[in-house]
């Protein structure tokens, strides 16, 4: 039987997951209404969004959290490596959104957010670094391209 305590995790987790996939729903609204009036690459929308999502999220997490903002070295490859996925997966489905209008939405759930199984990470760490890092990998995609 699961404690109360992993019952408000699960809880908490779900709440994350199905407010981020609200988001991501209206994200893809957005980006393709702007992919119409604005002739906007689709490499470098996302590398807008995931930019100025982790800024807005790196802002709130160091004004009310700071606490969060502590990683170890050792999870920083975890963190890069989630960042180079989420670049990787973000440049065809903000393509398929501009050419479509419809969002792929991944929800990597309970493997993306099982902080038990990477060092302990607090999830909105997790989203904040990953968001992050794939910033930085769009950013030098769209610098070789």
């Amino acid at each position: 039987m699961r404690s109360q305590q992993e019952g408000n995790g699960a809880r908490s987790s779900y709440a994350m997951v199905f407010t981020s996939a609200l988001f991501l729903s209206i994200s893809g609204i957005l980006v393709h209404h702007l992919t119409e009036i604005y002739p906007f690459p689709p490499m470098i929308l996302a590398f807008c969004c995931n930019f100025f999502f982790s800024v807005f999220l790196l802002f709130i997490l160091e004004l009310y959290y700071p606490f969060l903002m502590e990683i170890r070295r050792r999870d920083l490859g975890y963190l890069m490596t989630y960042g180079f996925l989420l670049a990787v997966f973000d440049i065809p489905q903000t393509a398929s959104v501009a050419i479509n209008g419809t969002a792929i939405v991944i929800l990597l759930g309970w493997w993306f957010l099982d902080t038990e199984r990477h060092g302990r990470l607090n999830p909105w760490t997790t989203l904040l670094f990953t968001f992050g890092f794939a910033s930085l990998f769009l950013l030098a995609f769209n610098l070789l391209e």
